[in-house]
């Protein structure tokens, strides 16, 4: 969303089910999203708002990293400090 206009910039398929948990990465180089699904993915903040290669190519950006070892939905994600070597919890 752009937060000025209130337009939605960009959307696209990554969960299987309803988001339910969003967080940053320490250094913000990193989107981390957790769904109902149970599935964590880790999205490259620069892939994600690069609105060139999304209109261009009209494709989904790739997930960095995914992790599937949750069998209930995700509630929360938490990030560590440390960059590419950070921490992170989920629940």
């Amino acid at each position: 969303w752009e937060l000025a206009s209130g337009t939605l910039l960009r959307a696209w398929n990554g969960h299987y089910k309803a988001v339910t948990a969003l967080a940053f990465a320490d250094g913000g180089a990193h989107l981390l999203s957790g769904g109902a699904d149970g599935i964590v993915h880790a999205w490259a903040l620069a892939d994600v708002v690069d609105l060139s290669v999304a209109a261009a190519a009209a494709a989904a950006p790739a997930p960095a990293v995914t992790w599937s070892d949750h069998s209930l939905p995700v509630t929360k994600i938490y990030c560590g400090l440390g960059g590419a070597g950070a921490r992170i919890a989920t629940c």
